[in-house]
């Protein structure tokens, strides 16, 4: 389940009220990205980067970007993405290669947000992050204890009232206990629905969150001096597309745009290849620019059931 207006607990916010729970790192083959760093500019390799001089197809016009969907069409080893704005459309090309067996990798922008879509980039978040629950059993274990317990002792409270209430209406005589009763009674009953409602506020799930492919998603702010603007299609580690289209279905298909496709035919474009590929790694693993973690898109778009109210 997801939930679509995404709210901050409280006990995030004082962590020291709840019970903590260490869940075991997961092992898995998921992409971990570098965790970032603020407060830095990115590596001067990132900055500049002098490819030098290439020998490749020029495309200039409307649908400057097909040539680059043919070759991404019939990639076999590996798929690779640098492009700020991406279709929902073109996305369901990429899910299917990375099913294949084809390894995608994407660096792209922070969208338009929406309600409901926050970050901009729904579709590609709910396909790329995975959410993990690990339960805390004890505690889920003595919480279905101790909530059967609560509710027989409410019954009981209210049952004594009552009787003692009916037995004052009959004979005036026992005041003084009825009423000392039913006050032990009624303060017995609130204390059991107050430690009833605690006991359900214990949390019993903790959530962690990776990216099942290589994945970067920059923030976009008009504050930051850096912006996401390079459009780079890397296919098989053999292809390189350099443009001003975005991968969208209007960017590769409709607009005026214009396409440079180099390839490992001669050794400068060997050369050229190679050099944009470590580009891209360099960029993927680039720690200084503001991005979007996998605990931040998870708990974005995911819904998490704290409580256990589904168990």
């Amino acid at each position: 389940m997801r939930w679509k207006y995404p709210v901050k607990p409280w006990w995030e916010k004082y962590p020291d009220y709840m019970f903590h729970f260490e869940s075991k790192k997961k092992r898995t083959k998921d992409y971990v990205p570098p965790k970032p760093v603020s407060g830095l500019s990115p590596s001067s390799e990132v900055l500049h980067n002098h490819i030098g001089s290439v020998v490749g197809e020029f495309y200039i016009g409307s649908g400057a970007g097909n040539y680059m969907l043919s070759d991404l069409e019939n990639a076999r080893k590996s798929i690779k993405i640098i492009s700020p704005y991406l279709s929902d459309s073109f996305l369901d090309i990429l899910f299917k290669k990375s099913v294949g067996g084809c390894n995608v990798s994407i660096i792209t922008l922070q969208g338009s947000s929406s309600p409901g879509d926050p970050i901009g980039q729904k579709k590609l978040i709910l396909n790329a992050v995975r959410q993990t629950t690990h339960t805390n059993k004890d505690l889920l274990a003595r919480r279905k204890r101790w909530l059967p317990i609560t509710l027989g002792l409410l019954i009981i409270f209210t049952i004594v009232f009552f009787v003692f209430a009916f037995f004052l209406l009959i004979d005036e005589n026992i005041l003084r206990m009825a009423t000392t009763c039913m006050a032990l009674s009624l303060l017995g009953f609130l204390s059991c629905l107050f430690l009833r409602r605690y006991i359900r506020k214990i949390r019993v799930n903790f959530y962690d969150y990776n990216f099942t492919f290589p994945l970067k998603i920059l923030k976009s702010s008009k504050n930051s001096e850096y912006r996401l603007h390079q459009k780079i299609y890397i296919i098989d580690d053999e292809i390189v597309y350099i443009g001003s289209f975005n991968f969208t279905y209007s960017g590769c298909k409709n607009n005026l745009e214009t396409s440079l496709k180099i390839d490992q035919s001669t050794e400068q474009g060997e050369n050229a290849v190679e050099k944009v590929i470590q580009y891209f790694y360099k960029l993927m693993d680039e720690t200084h620019l503001p991005q979007f973690s996998p605990e931040d898109c998870g708990r974005l778009y995911f819904w998490e059931d704290y409580y256990g109210l589904l168990l």
